[in-house]
């Protein structure tokens, strides 16, 4: 299976969509270390 790519931009975007999703459903602050980090592992 390929894996998937995502343009650097794209990633920013994921990045900040799981730093609100943490913020906004868990009310908890991730940084844009912790929130790159999880999305390195999916």
């Amino acid at each position: 299976m390929a894996a998937i790519k995502f343009s650097e931009q794209q990633k920013n975007e994921i990045v900040e969509a799981i730093q609100t999703y943490f913020e906004k459903e868990l009310d908890q602050d991730i940084g844009q270390f912790d929130a790159e980090f999880l999305y390195q592992l999916y």
